[in-house]
C-alpha cells in the first residue's frame, strides 16, 4: 500500500515505502514521469532496490 503524502502528514509519522520503517531523519523523495505521485524511502539503498523494481516492472 502506497502512502500518499496528505495521509502522512496526518499520522505525522513517514514510512519508506521499500522497507516500512519509521523514517527518523531527513526523508529521500521520488517522483516518478508516469505516476503523478511521490515516494518516500529512508536510505539511497532502499532508494535503489525500489528503483531496480519499478524498473523491472516498467519493461
Amino acid at each position: 500500500m502506497l502512502i500518499t503524502s496528505p495521509e502522512i502528514r496526518r499520522r505525522g509519522k513517514m514510512r519508506c515505502q521499500a522497507c516500512s520503517q519509521i523514517i527518523k531523519g531527513k526523508p529521500i523523495t521520488k517522483k516518478t514521469c508516469c505516476v503523478n505521485k511521490q515516494y518516500i524511502f529512508c536510505s539511497d539503498s532502499c532508494l535503489k532496490k525500489w528503483t531496480q523494481k519499478w524498473l523491472t516492472r516498467q519493461i
